[in-house]
């Protein structure tokens, strides 16, 4: 596939932002095996490469991209991915399991994604630094659930974006949920427990669940650790001043509510302690 070609008929297609335009690029199937019978198999290795465009004056070229695929259909077990990996200088995501039950490992420099990217495609005119990595599994429960649980972690956190900025040394995620199915639709989003630690400046954890269809919701937050102080300086660096103001250890339970086909209101309890 010629990449190229393909900005050019319909920039729109891939994004490609304004002022820049894509003068090569290639998809090329290094490898493709598919075999029938009772045991199907299919394997492939794609590579994305020599991704290059202009912008003015100036030439551009991205990293090459390469995916590689080994799968069979298992008797009695369904789509079986032995290995899936998708590979850059930026990024790298790999994954094996059933597809009814997948699992996934994930790493990336966000500075090297965001500049890489954007060189090309408009991501907007925010900057990005640091990495990022976890992993990640869906499990299909039954027909109407998927299981989700999720660990994510940054180091060296940075956002910018019109003379604001974040930065965190160090940043966590952890989730455990579901997806509600009604068919193929997602119906309701679950989360059984989410726990976040920002540089252990912040630790909370929450539950609750988001009705997707119907727009209703509730939550419940528990902040066992909020250091006022260094919050109100993070804060201040994204222009919000007013919380600079105040100091000590945070504790707080928040609750949220909202019925089902209530778009307009959302019923807020909460209780805090400042030590």
């Amino acid at each position: 596939v010629d990449i190229a070609r393909l900005g050019q008929a319909v920039p729109e297609l891939l994004g490609v932002r304004a002022g820049a335009e894509l003068t090569g690029g290639r998809l090329e199937i290094a490898q493709l095996t598919v075999r029938g019978g009772a045991q199907p198999v299919v394997n492939a290795a794609l590579v994305l490469k020599d991704v290059a465009a202009h912008r003015g004056d100036q030439p551009v070229q991205l990293d090459a991209l390469t995916l590689n695929l080994d799968s069979a259909l298992e008797p009695g077990a369904g789509l079986q991915v032995r290995q899936l990996e998708l590979q850059s200088g930026f990024a790298r995501v790999s994954a094996s399991g059933l597809a009814s039950d997948l699992r996934a490992r994930f790493q990336t420099d966000l500075g090297e994604l965001q500049r890489e990217l954007n060189q090309i495609f408009d991501l907007g005119a925010f900057e990005l630094a640091g990495t990022l990595h976890g992993q990640v599994a869906l499990k299909r429960a039954d027909a109407e659930r998927v299981d989700v649980t999720l660990q994510a972690n940054a180091e060296q956190f940075r956002y910018a974006e019109g003379g604001r900025t974040l930065e965190l040394p160090r940043a966590g995620l952890v989730h455990t949920g579901q997806l509600m199915l009604a068919g193929e639709a997602l119906t309701r989003v679950v989360a059984q427990q989410t726990d976040v630690d920002l540089n252990g400046e912040f630790v909370a954890s929450a539950s609750g669940w988001y009705d997707v269809q119907q727009r209703g919701l509730q939550v419940a937050l528990e902040i066992s650790r909020g250091d006022l102080a260094l919050l109100g300086g993070r804060a201040k660096q994204l222009g919000i001043g007013d919380l600079a103001r105040y100091s000590g250890a945070l504790q707080a339970q928040v609750s949220a509510e909202r019925a089902a086909g209530d778009r307009k209101s959302t019923r807020l309890n909460s209780s805090h302690r400042i030590r």
